[in-house]
């Protein structure tokens, strides 16, 4: 009785979770937003002032934290992660109108 060997073990990481969510597709679409995020942001650091420059790198190490974080729980699904995405995406943003202006 009690467990069920039926039931096959469920890596819960980021990369798998997608992978098995959406496909190899939907992988190479995720890790592409990550590329372009990161690229972003290191353009972005090259040209901003250093305040700006300290939100970057604080909002980069929280999600790298994440990304570490999240390789051993199912943690993806819950909303801050894709805020804090959100809120890189807009520092970047920001930095980039603040100084073309």
């Amino acid at each position: 009785m009690g467990a069920d060997t039926d039931e096959g073990g469920w890596i819960g990481n980021s990369p798998v979770r997608i992978l098995h969510d959406t496909g190899i597709v939907g992988l190479a679409i995720f890790a592409l937003f990550v590329w372009t995020l990161a690229s972003a942001v290191r353009k972005a650091m090259r040209i901003a002032p250093s305040h700006s420059r300290n939100v970057l790198v604080a909002l980069s190490a929280g999600l790298i934290l994440y990304a570490i974080t999240f390789q051993a729980t199912e943690a993806t699904i819950l909303a801050f992660t894709w805020v804090h995405l959100g809120l890189l995406g807009a520092a970047v943003q920001i930095g980039h109108t603040r100084h073309a202006v």
